[in-house]
């Protein structure tokens, strides 16, 4: 498996002010100002209300080259579109494909607590 340290918790509406106690608390990091330049982390939002759609999400501006420490995945799934065939057309594969194998660990967050057992368990089947 290519994750190092996975974690998977929900996520709220206020997840930015809360994104620097999830790191410290879960990878002992230090907070964004101390470790800017020392952990690259990338955050990246996958959803959508209909359709997929993925885009970079620049919460934490210390992203300058392609090797990051930790990678944080926030995502909006509804259970219909689990299935792997919708998965394998978007682009988050390539994503993460390109930036976990360097990665020391990942965090998935979603806000549908319903569903996150088989979320996790259908990302994970997915990146390796």
């Amino acid at each position: 498996m290519i994750l190092g340290k996975t974690i998977f918790i929900p996520s709220e509406i206020n997840f930015y002010p809360r994104l620097e106690s999830i790191l410290k608390n879960q990878f002992g990091l230090v907070d964004a100002e101390e470790h800017q330049g020392k952990e690259k982390i990338l955050v990246w939002e996958m959803g959508g209300v209909g359709r997929y759609q993925v885009r970079y999400n620049p919460c934490i501006e210390i992203i300058d080259e392609k090797k990051y420490d930790i990678c944080i995945f926030r995502y909006w799934l509804s259970q219909e579109r689990l299935c792997p065939e919708v998965m394998k057309k978007d682009p988050m594969k390539q994503a993460i494909e390109r930036v976990l194998p360097e990665a020391k660990g990942a965090i998935f967050l979603s806000h549908q607590l319903y569903d996150r057992e088989e979320s996790l368990e259908t990302v994970l089947r997915w990146i390796r």
